[in-house]
């Protein structure tokens, strides 16, 4: 059935999406947003949209929209996005078993993917403002910068000819 097929494919992209944040953090330094990472969020988006799973689907099109700005603005992976992906994933594979299950209820998932989706917004507002400040900066002390003008060199005063002495072929 489509929902098995959900299931399956999704439990794949959560995994992978758990691996790439797990090895960011213990790489104990900023990792970029990779790929793979963007296409997880854009494949769980498009697979939750094909079930019919709206709050899923717009918690995961923030997430991607945030990735895409991280990446844009060449901003490592930071411990508030992937915390808010843990929060997807856990999300996801929640409803993935209450759906398993032949359950229909959200099981309170609504909420915790609008948590998801808000989250995404403003830490993607954060860094659009932030990187929008570094630029006025960046802009505002170009602008203040001295300018260095390149004077012209100074002509340097050439010594006077040497001349004969006066009286001609004299001897000392």
């Amino acid at each position: 059935t489509l929902l098995q097929i959900f299931s399956t494919e999704t439990r794949g992209h959560t995994e992978s999406v758990r691996s790439e944040i797990q090895k960011c953090r213990e790489s104990g330094i900023g990792c970029q947003v990779s790929a793979s990472l963007l296409r997880a969020a854009h494949t769980l988006q498009g697979s939750a949209r094909a079930v019919g799973l709206r709050p899923m689907a717009e918690a995961s099109a923030e997430i991607e929209k945030l990735m895409h700005a991280y990446k844009a603005h060449q901003h490592p992976l930071d411990e508030p996005a992937a915390a808010l992906f843990d929060r997807l994933v856990g999300a996801v594979e929640i409803m993935i078993d209450t759906l398993s299950r032949g359950d229909t209820r959200s099981a309170g998932l609504l909420g915790e993917f609008s948590g998801v989706a808000q989250g995404a917004h403003e830490l993607q507002s954060h860094l659009l403002a932030a990187a929008a400040a570094a630029e006025a900066a960046a802009a505002t002390q170009a602008l203040r910068a001295p300018e260095v003008a390149q004077a012209p060199a100074a002509a340097t005063p050439k010594p006077a000819p040497v001349s004969a002495p006066a009286g001609g072929n004299e001897t000392v």
